[in-house]
């Protein structure tokens, strides 16, 4: 969940300095017993020094249960924001400010989509869900007050029972976060009087084999559609930062690249740098099951982890599963659809405000999604088509199935089930083997791309069913399986349907990197997989700059600064490298040189927004010819604009420039974001290295400044010869509570690039237990 959607129009009150006077009242009690109701057997609930909970339970229901109660202790405010901003309800304690994004959520009616999912998933998966909502109502109700950040916006009690319907709301959250390249289609649409076919190719084509721009697109670019109506605006604004990548890590090497003989699992999602953390570790066993790793709050079961037996991690595919669609209109209520007459659907809202009227807004939808555009006098209208709305997902089913294999080979049976997100799941068993899987349910389109809008009104247009046979890679003969987001491929050849499932992967630089640092060392082991996934050498800029720097002969002193700069570098993006920050900017001002003429200043910003804006114009062929007029002279120009502009916001001291300075990472809370205040809980800063293509994230946001926005949510490395010794990292720590002493207490050690010990046998777990609660049935 990105933070600046939780908190858009808090402003410190005069009661605020009170309420924080009482920031430990919500503390929760970890010591002694307590009684749970809705609970059947004893359970216990030890945590170690790093406020994991390690569950206990007779069953598997009361471990889900406890599994909830530890959530609603430490992440209430978490799961709170995130069944509003689901249902459309944050106004209720925020404000007018989000009113508008709110009425676009509760036209989606998610709540009636997540109970029909509900619905299809299994009785064992259900009755988990309804065992940790009772678990997240009991924890809730035991603490002495609510926490910090919902006292501060007004709520007193936990007056609203939390329900399975609400976990599977934090899955529709996690696949809107994780979907891919909707945002080139809105870029395309709102400057496709600019943007023709060659044009589209030179800006988005990322790989000369990606998919070309579709045929219709000088037709359908003339439609005239209304402008965006200004409740989806306002999700955009907040739930639409297109420029957010939720990438990731994963690898797997195997037994005869080990030291020990089996493989090594390691795995880090790169995410939004949020407070508090995505992620909430647990060790949870009972039933006969016991996983131990990251769970995600609002659901009981572990996303990424391991059993013992099998371990798993995940990455965002990358596939295109939301689409812009355009469809005709029929008259003032209608619509053609696939060539057939159809009737608006109105939906009328109410959107309460806090300390407003409540407002009433009427909605219009299609059968494959919300209108986006205003109706007005237009011809044509602007439609959002996203599979969460179309399917029953049963991703809680696959999340709860892995916990219980025990082979890679069952762990690849997942790919058969409905799911809203789609993951690339990475798996490898103490017997050996090993494998990446493509999860989800990705649109099978009939004739478009997925690139950019497509003429829905048209019946050669649009989706037909899901694609099956997902891309999968099991034990290959070079030893090692890598994903990080790229096109799937097997046998180092890319997959047939790597074109149906994205026309715009990123770029394949960490991947390489990776199989480059799994073939250096002959043997590796844990401590080597660590250092992997610190690896902060920019393969992009290894692979380019030589060539874009060759022949160039600057004539101004500061583009022969820059170019100097650039020429000595080692590609390494360290902190206390200047050459990292002038590569970026570089790529920044080229962008701007390429299309600012073109798109104007709002548009380079979408564009900057929307894409890793160097990707299209530096890595395919002619790219930037296409563009500009002359290439040689556009590039002399933006090395001497990026050294003008560095020494505008850096100083004329070259020498002082450091990458840490400029792309620091900060842990900062959302209600001091939105403020400007209450820093106190804010969790810590570091100058990082990295970019946005070095194993070691350090995403920014193009559009201005430096600061490290997307980073490695959690690190986990799993050795399969004993995946008891798994080392695991969650940066900033396990606590959502800001008085607690795990609230920030992993931050330092995360960016020292350590890791710490997931402790799963009982001996271990005594050793070093700080806390002991005993939750007992009532």
């Amino acid at each position: 969940m990105r933070s600046t959607i939780l908190v858009l129009s808090f402003f410190l009150s005069g009661c605020a300095v009170t309420t924080l006077m009482t920031m430990g009242k919500s503390l929760p009690t970890l010591e002694g017993e307590v009684g749970a109701p809705g609970l059947s057997a004893t359970t216990v609930i030890h945590r170690d020094e790093r406020g994991i909970p390690h569950i206990r339970a007779v069953t598997e229901a009361d471990a889900a249960y406890a599994v909830g109660y530890a959530h609603a202790q430490d992440r209430l405010f978490q799961l709170e924001a995130g069944r509003r901003i689901m249902a459309g309800r944050l106004a209720e304690i925020v404000g007018p400010e989000v009113a508008e994004m709110d009425a676009f959520m509760a036209s989606l009616n998610l709540k009636a989509e997540a109970e029909a999912s509900l619905l299809a998933l299994d009785i064992d998966t259900k009755v988990a869900l309804a065992a940790y909502a009772a678990g997240v109502n009991a924890g809730a109700r035991s603490l002495n007050g609510l926490p910090l950040e919902l006292r501060l916006l007004g709520m007193d009690k936990w007056r609203e029972d939390w329900t399975p319907a609400d976990s599977l709301g934090a899955l529709q959250l996690f696949s809107w976060t994780m979907s891919d390249s909707w945002g080139q289609e809105l870029v395309a649409w709102e400057h496709r009087d600019r943007l023709d076919r060659d044009v589209i190719d030179a800006i988005f084509r990322t790989e000369p084999e990606g998919v070309a721009s579709d045929a219709y697109w000088g037709k359908l670019r003339t439609a005239k559609t209304g402008p965006l109506t200004p409740r989806f605006r306002a999700f955009l604004d907040t739930l639409g930062d297109v420029n957010a990548p939720q990438a990731s890590n994963a690898w797997v090497i195997g037994g005869a690249r080990s030291v020990d003989g089996k493989p090594i699992l390691a795995n880090d999602t790169h995410l939004h740098r949020s407070l508090p953390s995505p992620f909430y570790v647990v060790d949870v066993a009972g039933g006969g099951r016991q996983a131990a790793g990251f769970t995600v709050p609002g659901l009981p079961f572990v996303a990424i982890g391991h059993n013992g037996a099998l371990s798993w991690g995940l990455t965002n595919t990358s596939a295109d599963y939301v689409d812009l669609a355009v469809v005709k209109r029929d008259g003032e209520r209608g619509y053609i659809l696939n060539g057939v007459s159809k009737t608006l659907e109105e939906r009328s809202v109410s959107v309460k405000v806090k300390d407003e009227a409540a407002r009433d807004v009427v909605t219009f939808h299609t059968e494959i999604g919300p209108v986006v555009s205003e109706l007005g006098d237009s011809k044509d209208l602007l439609v959002m088509r996203w599979t969460a709305l179309e399917i029953a997902d049963r991703s809680a089913d696959a999340l709860r199935a892995i916990s219980a294999m025990k082979t890679a080979a069952e762990a690849q049976t997942l790919a058969t089930i409905p799911m809203a997100p789609s993951f690339t799941l990475t798996a490898a068993d103490t017997q050996g083997d090993y494998l990446t899987q493509v999860l989800g349910s990705i649109p099978k389109r009939k004739a478009h791309s997925g690139r950019l809008p497509y003429p829905a009104s048209e019946p050669e247009h649009g989706w037909d069913g899901v694609l099956t046979g997902l891309p999968g890679e099991r034990a290959p003969k070079r030893g090692y399986v890598v994903t990080t987001n790229n096109a799937p491929s097997v046998d180092g050849k890319r997959h047939p349907l790597a074109a149906q499932m994205n026309g715009l992967f990123p770029l394949p630089w960490r991947a390489q990197r990776v199989a480059e640092l799994i073939e250096a060392t002959p043997l590796h082991n844990v401590t080597s997989v660590g250092v992997m996934q610190m690896d902060t050498l920019d393969l992009h800029a290894k692979a380019r700059l030589p060539e874009l720097l060759s022949g160039l002969n600057p004539t101004t002193d500061g583009a022969k600064r820059a170019m100097e700069l650039l020429s000595a570098w080692d590609f390494n993006a360290t902190v206390n490298s200047e050459a990292p920050l002038v590569w970026m900017e570089f790529q920044r001002q080229l962008v701007k040189l390429a299309v600012g003429e073109r798109l104007g200043d709002q548009g380079t910003q979408m564009l900057l927004s929307a894409t890793d804006p160097g990707d299209s114009l530096i890595d395919v062929a002619g790219g930037l010819a296409k563009l500009v007029p002359d290439r040689s002279a556009t590039l002399r120009q933006a090395l001497l604009n990026a050294w003008d502009t560095l020494i505008l916001s850096h100083g004329p001291d070259s020498g002082a420039w450091d990458w840490g300075d400029a792309h620091v990472m900060r842990f900062t809370h959302p209600f001091a974001d939105a403020t400007g205040k209450l820093g106190l809980l804010n969790a810590g800063e570091f100058p990082w290295p990295g970019t946005n293509t070095t194993v070691s994230v350090g995403g920014v946001s193009w559009q201005d400044g430096w600061e490290t926005q997307h980073i490695a949510a959690m690190r986990l490395i799993v050795p399969m010869s004993d995946p008891s010794k798994a080392e695991f990292i969650l940066p900033p720590g396990n606590s959502g509570q800001p008085s607690s002493d795990n609230y920030q207490d992993q931050a330092r050690a995360w960016a020292r690039g350590d890791r710490l010990q997931l402790w799963t046998k009982d001996e271990d777990v005594l050793k070093h237990t700080a806390n002991t609660l005993t939750l007992k049935p009532e």
